[in-house]
């Protein structure tokens, strides 16, 4: 019997670093960990290696010689829900607040802590691994399908923003129990919910709930004042 740890070792990571060095010395310590792992040191490069293969997770730095780390995790997120952490030498909250809303993850401030480091790692893909575990909802004749991202009722199809898509899918996933406000913003953001506004979560329910009730899913969500959210129609996993 594999421990839920082991079951997290062989995936695929990507490096986008351009520090020779650094990026080498982590390759080293992913490979000691069992992982499979990639390094490149540019956006283009980057780019290259995501429209041939699909990492498990990609490592990214902010600034690189090519572009920055911002511009190519939107790109990321226009393909894929593969997990991002932003690693960078660059403390700015502001930084690591931008780095979360265009789709990252976490963010992890250079020089790093490996155990840290590990173990953000390993939060990431499994919550990715237990995403992977349901290959679609339904709810109210809607379906909500994980691998495409799309949620379809009869002609009406509808693909979420990032944050949204990520919301309904732990709000679905919660099996019809009350979601903290606190919990939503660690499924979006991971560790880095830390430096997410308060009200962020308010507001991306406000534009979900938007967004559902084009395709018959209105009054889906319902508030728990003070506390948070709770999705209140029948949910099927499949």
């Amino acid at each position: 019997m594999y421990s839920d740890v082991d079951q997290l070792k062989n995936k695929k990571i990507l490096i986008v670093e351009d520090d020779e060095m650094l990026g080498n010395g982590l390759k080293s310590i992913l490979q000691i960990q069992k992982y499979e792992t990639y390094l490149v040191c540019s956006v283009k490069e980057a780019m290259e290696f995501l429209s041939e293969q699909k990492p498990d997770l990609c490592i990214l730095d902010l600034w690189l010689p090519d572009g920055d780390g911002f511009d190519l995790c939107r790109w990321i997120r226009k393909k894929s829900e593969m997990p991002v952490l932003f690693l960078t030498a660059c403390e700015e909250e502001s930084k690591t607040v931008e780095g979360l809303k265009c789709g990252g993850d976490d963010y992890v401030v250079k020089p790093f802590s490996t155990p840290v480091l590990l173990a953000r790692i390993e939060v990431l893909l499994r919550r990715n691994r237990i995403s992977e575990g349901t290959s679609s909802y339904q709810s109210n004749g809607v379906v909500v399908d994980m691998g495409s991202r799309l949620c379809c009722r009869g002609d009406k199809t509808l693909r979420l923003p990032v944050e949204e898509w990520k919301m309904l899918i732990c709000l679905l996933g919660a099996g019809g129990k009350i979601v903290s406000k606190e919990q939503l913003c660690r499924a979006i953001w991971a560790e880095g919910a830390d430096y997410v506004e308060e009200n962020t979560s308010r507001v991306i329910i406000s534009r979900l709930r938007k967004h559902l009730e084009g395709i018959g899913l209105a009054g889906a969500i319902e508030t728990s004042r003070g506390y948070g959210y709770r999705w209140i129609l029948p949910v099927e996993k499949h």
